[in-house]
């Protein structure tokens, strides 16, 4: 959008409403729009929540003209955002919802959720998909959602979410060894992504002293600490073309994993900052 990291959200949530309202005005008419699909948090996009405010503003106007809002829940769906699923964090209901993965641990079975006059419209048969009704997926569905809820699942998330946010803060804020490198560290829920500094990035004052502010950056350094992680057994990904790194470990992480994991980015990521330093 072209904004500032610090932009407040009620501004960003303002500028994307307005952005909502001139495409209806410039590319397709409210009544001519069937459906909003909206993920709660972004996923291959970079790991960005969706404000509530601005959920709920879709809600708003779906409501208005007879649009169905759809929630794409296939990534942060059954508790990796540390609610069942990532929209219940807006308070928004929406008409439709779309599962998957996280359903049946990871087997290959998805699913559609929503209102009987929706799926009752629909002519017996026209719903398929290429895994429907897959046995051996069915039962690992059952034997997920049964062990959730027998088991303190979004507790043990939410406990995990505050451990990684607050190591991988304090790794960003520890500038002398690397910290600098970090542009923002975002997510919701064991959903948790580092956004590095890029070459068109501002060095601010977070830069070491001995660093020249005309610094050159690598363009990948996301994919440098990547290869570092791997390098020492952990698995990371990257999204899409951003410089972003992004964390999706099981939900059933042990406090001690999650220490082991934060030790070896604090590591990796030091690696990458002392080369990247040596050539200045």
């Amino acid at each position: 959008m072209g904004v500032a990291k610090d932009t407040p959200e009620e501004v960003l949530v303002e500028n994307a409403i307005n952005q909502l309202s001139n495409l209806f005005q410039q590319q397709t008419d409210y009544h001519d729009t069937a459906a909003i699909f909206v993920e709660p948090v972004m996923g291959e996009g970079g790991y960005i929540p969706c404000p509530p405010a601005f959920l709920q503003h879709l809600r708003a106007v779906c409501d208005q003209y007879g649009i169905v809002l759809v929630a794409d829940e296939i990534q942060t769906g059954f508790g990796r955002t540390g609610k069942t699923f990532a929209i219940e964090h807006s308070g928004v209901v929406p008409d439709v919802m779309t599962i998957a993965k996280g359903f049946a641990n990871g087997m290959p079975i998805s699913g559609i959720v929503t209102k009987k006059e929706i799926l009752g419209a629909m002519p017996a048969g026209s719903l398929g998909g290429t895994y429907s009704g897959n046995v051996v997926a069915c039962a690992a569905a059952l034997a997920t959602t049964k062990y959730m809820r027998t088991h303190d699942i979004l507790g043990n998330v939410n406990a995990r979410s505050d451990q990684v946010f607050k190591g991988l803060h304090a790794i960003a804020a520890d500038t002398a060894n690397g910290g600098w490198l970090i542009e923002e560290v975002r997510g919701q829920g064991l959903m948790v992504a580092i956004e590095f500094k890029s070459p068109t990035s501002r060095l601010t004052s977070s830069i070491p002293s001995s660093l020249s502010q005309s610094i050159k950056l690598p363009d990948n350094i996301n994919k440098l600490v990547l290869d570092a992680c791997y390098d020492r057994d952990l698995m990371v990904l990257v999204t899409s073309i951003y410089p972003v790194l992004r964390m999706i470990p099981a939900l059933i992480v042990s406090e001690e994993e999650v220490d082991e994991m934060l030790a070896t980015m604090k590591e990796a990521i030091k690696e990458v900052a002392k080369k990247i330093e040596a050539t200045a």
